[in-house]
């Protein structure tokens, strides 16, 4: 039976297969249909709902659309204070091309009023904006020297930086030495030379940070911020940083070619090779405790009777380079704050001190 279904003469008779129709599914617009715009655009939805609560009070997004339209109405009225009142706005000026006789002397005056009265009303918002912003920093400072207090303890370590820690400590020539805090609750401490400070009440240097020099006259003091200024600044306008947390100790010193009174003061080591393995040594340290600031203190044995600006530069000038050398070593240079103790302010000898500070 199959061979005669089969067969030529058969099979010439019969009709063709049919192929069944291809089938294609539906195209869908995705500005219609919502699922596939969110295939397509990841977030349509989330933005769609956001726009929506945008209208609607008490959300979120509500009082973001007004606090924007709040900004931009006072600058619009700020510029247009400006821009919009006298005799130099866009109009006005345009005219003044046209004109064939000069103004009378009423109108004068009455403009020359207008421009006065911009004026004021410029300076009043300008010196408002200013008042505004050296609260908002004085309240920042003050926010800053409350978490410094909190700021008490080294951070925690990792087991594999751990070991590191004390893989550098037995080579004997660098040591990460935490401070015991005192039982009584942490305050901020009288303000001497080398301590560290927030500014939070002062018209120009308010939220900058910086280090106690030396005493001016009573009650004030020389300072050294961070932005490289030497103010002298009144012991109330500063808040001064909790005692150190640790201390980078240096098992051997890094000393310095002692130099005459007035000499140049370009610091030289009395052991280069020395130095070099110190500070590399320190620089590990630094690099496992990634996170904190330190002081780096310049010292001088400078006697009493030379104490002066040369003295400052001398000491200032050993700090900043210990500062240029831990930079090049890959540390970050706004963890280092470098400031010259020389003499009586020091240890009187031609050396230096890191100290992890809280500000």
């Amino acid at each position: 039976m199959a061979r005669i279904i089969n067969s030529t003469e058969v099979q010439s008779v019969l009709k063709a297969k049919l192929e069944p129709p291809k089938k294609f599914s539906a195209k869908k617009n995705p500005f219609k249909n919502k699922k596939l715009m969110a295939i397509l655009n990841p977030g349509s939805i989330q933005k769609k709902l956001s726009l929506k609560r945008a209208h609607e009070e008490g959300t979120k997004e509500y009082e973001k659309v007004q606090e924007a339209k709040k900004a931009r109405v006072k600058s619009s009225k700020k510029h247009n204070s400006k821009a919009k009142k006298g005799q130099h706005t866009f109009y006005k000026t345009l005219m003044k091309a046209f004109e064939t006789k000069p103004e009378d002397d009423g109108e004068d005056e009455a403009e020359g009023e207008d421009d006065e009265e911009a004026e004021r009303i410029a300076a009043e918002e300008k010196a408002a904006e200013a008042e505004e912003e050296r609260k908002k920093a004085e309240e920042e400072a003050k926010a800053k020297a409350a978490e410094a207090l909190k700021t008490r303890e080294l951070p925690k370590l990792s087991k594999t930086r751990d070991l590191n820690l004390k893989e550098i400590h037995s080579r004997g020539l660098v040591e990460m030495v935490q401070h015991k805090p005192k039982k009584e609750k942490a305050i901020h401490p009288e303000p001497n030379p080398g301590t560290r400070f927030v500014v939070t009440d002062h018209p120009v240097e308010v939220g900058k940070h910086g280090t106690v020099q030396e005493p001016a006259d009573k009650g004030q003091w020389k300072c050294l911020l961070d932005d490289g200024s030497c103010p002298v600044l009144s012991a109330d306008a500063f808040t001064t940083a909790p005692p150190p947390v640790a201390s980078v100790t240096l098992k051997k010193k890094i000393d310095f070619v002692g130099v005459h009174h007035g000499q140049d003061v370009t610091p030289k080591y009395t052991k280069q090779k020395d130095a070099e393995e110190i500070l590399k040594n320190t620089a590990e340290i630094l690099k496992i405790f990634d996170t904190v600031i330190v002081s780096i203190e310049g010292h001088t044995a400078t006697p009493d009777e030379k104490m002066d600006e040369w003295a400052h530069s001398l000491a200032q000038a050993r700090a900043d380079k210990i500062k240029s050398v831990l930079v090049e070593m890959g540390i970050e240079a706004d963890r280092l704050k470098p400031i010259g103790l020389p003499g009586k302010y020091g240890t009187r000898q031609h050396d230096l001190v890191l100290h992890v500070v809280s500000l």
